[in-house]
């Protein structure tokens, strides 16, 4: 995660750090899925949590993250007013499960969202080279409905790359 001066992560200074290194990055270490040969999925979350602890020592820019317990809706509201995407919820007593979804882990989102689905695209004006804009749906009432376009956020290269995967997706 990149911290911006205030210590909150956004996501934004990450991609720029990429590019050039201007904000401090962690790297914060929430799960132990194998250690010293031992695959620890069937351990419950708080065993793989005791174990990093133990392993690990935190120097400047690798943390071991940490958690809140039984004030969850306290730190989704302060995930809020900082302007954070969200929280992330544990059962203690739960598993990792390789590829599986579970209810006992869960991502909840503190900002406003929608899921669109990728309709088309526009071709390229200008400078622009490939692909133009994403055309944009999302069902309403059961039905897909346009709801606009978004063509910012591509560098050069993704937009090279994207412009092959999306005629191919089209074209089939």
């Amino acid at each position: 995660m990149a911290l911006d001066k205030d210590g909150i992560p956004r996501f934004q200074l990450l991609q720029q750090w990429q590019k050039r290194p201007t904000a401090p990055v962690v790297y914060y270490l929430f799960d132990l899925l194998w250690h010293d040969g031992h695959d620890l999925t069937g351990k419950i979350v708080l065993q793989q949590r005791d174990r990093l602890q133990q392993i690990i020592t935190t120097i400047d820019g690798i943390q071991v993250g940490g958690y809140v317990e039984s004030r969850g809706k306290d730190l989704f509201q302060l995930a809020k007013e900082k302007g954070l995407e969200g929280i992330i919820a544990k059962r203690k007593s739960s598993i990792y499960r390789p590829g599986k979804r579970s209810p006992d882990w869960l991502k909840i989102k503190s900002r406003p969202q929608q899921e669109f689905v990728v309709c088309g695209i526009t071709e390229g004006k200008g400078s622009r080279k490939h692909f133009g804009a994403l055309l944009l749906g999302a069902y309403r009432n059961g039905k897909l409905r346009y709801f606009g376009h978004s063509g910012t956020g591509f560098s050069e290269k993704g937009l090279k790359g994207g412009n092959r995967s999306t005629e191919a997706i089209l074209h089939r």
